[in-house]
Parts: C-alpha cells; sequence; structure tokens
C-alpha cells in the first residue's frame, strides 16, 4: 500500500483497489489502502477517494467475513471508499456484461449520471451510464 500512494500526486483522481482477481483470487488489502489513503490527504490537503473493484470478491468475501474465516473491511465502512463495482456474470448468474456499481452517497455521481425522471405518473431516479 505504501507504494501505491508514492504514484499518487494532484492530478491522481482515485486509487483502485480489486476485490479477488482473475489469476489467483487474491485481494489487494483496501484496508491497508485506506489508511496510506487516510495519511496522504492529512497530509496534502487532498480528497482522494478508493474504488473496490470487486467484480469477483465482492460475492464471496463478504461470506468469508460471516463464516469467521476474517476478511477485514474493504468496503463503505472505510472512510476513503467511495464506490464499489460487481460484475452479475461472474457470481450473480446474470447475463455477460451485467455490472453494478455502487456509490457512496449521491452527492458524488455526476448530473449526467443520475437524473431525476417522471416514470408512472411519478418522479424516479435514474442512474446509468449510456452507450457504455
Amino acid at each position: 500500500a505504501k507504494e501505491l500512494v508514492t504514484l499518487c500526486d494532484d492530478k491522481t483522481i482515485a486509487v483502485v483497489g480489486i476485490l479477488g482477481n482473475h489469476y489467483n483470487g487474491m485481494y489487494d488489502p483496501v484496508w491497508d489502502i485506506d489508511r496510506e489513503v487516510e495519511n496522504i490527504n492529512a497530509e496534502k490537503g487532498w480528497q482522494l477517494g478508493i474504488h473496490v473493484d470487486a467484480a469477483s470478491g465482492g460475492f464471496i468475501a463478504p461470506f468469508q467475513e460471516m463464516s469467521g474465516k476474517g476478511c477485514p473491511p474493504f468496503d463503505f465502512r472505510l472512510p476513503n471508499v467511495l464506490t464499489m463495482s460487481a460484475s452479475g456474470h461472474k457470481f450473480g448468474e446474470s447475463i455477460c456484461g451485467t455490472g453494478w456499481i455502487v456509490f457512496r452517497q449521491r452527492e458524488d455521481l455526476a448530473e449526467h449520471i443520475a437524473v431525476t425522471v417522471t416514470y408512472l405518473g411519478g418522479s424516479s431516479d435514474s442512474l446509468t451510464l449510456n452507450f457504455s
């Protein structure tokens, strides 16, 4: 985690941790990355955040924790984790290409992604990345 933060500068918009890579299922230590990001934010006055790519591990890690096998916090329990993504087509049993991104708070969504639409006589939020 320390080496990762040395690569950050004032143009860095986020740090990405992978929860379950494709080769061997290893988790990046998001819990350690969070601590280092907290330190660099305090030291430099930045607002660097973390995105957790939980495409594979997002469907496994919560159950490891529940089973008592241990998995340190990797999600919104960590203060600098702002977004997480998961791929439904891997373990969520949905069609190929299905994926989700979850934001800690709506304020982090650009106005082009989060829009309010009128649907069936009421207002509904529509969150989408068109043409992605």
